[in-house]
């Protein structure tokens, strides 16, 4: 079996190994610290796992070496001293809370981050022993074999033209883009609401096509975003693609598209808002070129976004090479009974 297919699966198999199993016939026996016998029913419950996953050619003997990798290498962690308190977890989980109260740029209570937890994993309980498989397998690797993991080299230039080549057609094709100015009134889902909004805004379009007042001066008087009130309107850039369409329609798109710089349309609907938008810059469709910004205002160019992705691949690599090596040296020295063969 792959040694990626073993890393993928070691985390939940970790986690396996804090449970325990009915009794049943042995499968195997795990000895490095203890013996540790890995039943039938649990064989056939983690061969279920795997085939509900996908992987419906798997082997029996395939996800016994995988049971007997991760007891294994709980063992050793457990050993060597990898394996985190309960003080330690607690701590690991308030920070994945205040994790995720930067992300939503929002303050938590503990019953809103476990209500958010268990829609994600099942149940918090899972949650920490998932928490707790991630720190013994980074740490004790990291720790175990950064020799292997430190001396991992950079792209070459050559890797970055190749992949670039491999891909450039199909990930680097940019559609027209525009960058767009909106007045723009939300949604409220009330008909009535609603169709006010529209109705102003029809009516600040006149003022505008008109004369009586400028475009900015309209998002000034009339825009409910603050975001984009604040910068003259400036929602950024737009790409023409299917991403665009899907999020704020083809009503909205197929408008932009039809101006020139400097033009505004009429108002036009989004699944959120009624808008007046404004193109007030243009690029034709092209295929970027390796030294072009991944987006027209990033400093992040094409060349770095694919050198900072093989980077990652090389690290990712060489940690499963570490893991695999690390598991090695814990085989040789433990004693493994494999009764299924």
């Amino acid at each position: 079996m792959k040694k990626i297919f073993s890393v993928l699966f070691v985390l939940c198999l970790i986690s396996a190994t804090l449970v325990a199993a009915p009794l049943s016939s042995p499968a195997a026996t795990v000895n490095l610290i203890r013996n540790e016998v890995i039943t039938m029913a649990e064989l056939n419950e983690e061969v279920e796992l795997y085939k509900s996953a996908g992987y419906t050619d798997v082997t029996e003997a395939q996800v016994l070496e995988e049971m007997i990798s991760s007891r294994l290498f709980y063992q050793g962690a457990e050993r060597d001293g990898f394996v985190p308190s309960e003080k330690d977890l607690d701590a690991i989980y308030a920070n994945q809370k205040a994790s995720a109260e930067a992300q939503l740029g929002q303050a938590l209570t503990d019953a809103q981050f476990e209500e958010l937890v268990v829609s994600q994993y099942g149940s918090v309980e899972y949650y920490r022993e998932y928490l707790k498989s991630q720190i013994i397998m980074n740490n004790y690797v990291y720790a175990k074999k950064a020799s292997i993991i430190d001396n991992v080299e950079e792209p070459t230039e050559r890797e970055i033209k190749n992949w670039y080549r491999q891909n450039q057609t199909t990930l680097f094709a940019q559609g027209e883009t525009f960058k767009l100015s909106i007045i723009t009134k939300a949604k409220t889902g009330d008909t009535a609401t609603d169709n006010a909004s529209k109705a102003e805004l029809e009516k600040v379009y006149q003022e505008i096509k008109s004369g009586k007042i400028t475009f900015e001066k309209g998002v000034q008087l009339y825009s409910t975003d603050e975001a984009s009130k604040t910068r003259g309107g400036d929602i950024g850039w737009m790409v023409d693609n299917d991403i665009a369409r899907a999020n704020v329609g083809d009503e909205f798109v197929d408008a932009v598209v039809d101006l020139d710089v400097g033009e505004y349309s009429g108002v036009v609907s989004t699944p959120s808002d009624w808008c007046i938008v404004k193109v007030t810059s243009y690029q034709p469709a092209k295929i970027l070129t390796l030294d072009d910004p991944i987006t027209p205002e990033d400093t992040i160019t094409v060349r770095d976004y694919i050198a900072s992705g093989l980077a990652y691949q090389k690290a990712e690599m060489a940690f499963i090479d570490a893991y695999q090596d690390l598991l090695n040296d814990l085989l040789k020295e433990a004693k493994i009974n494999r009764i299924v063969k």
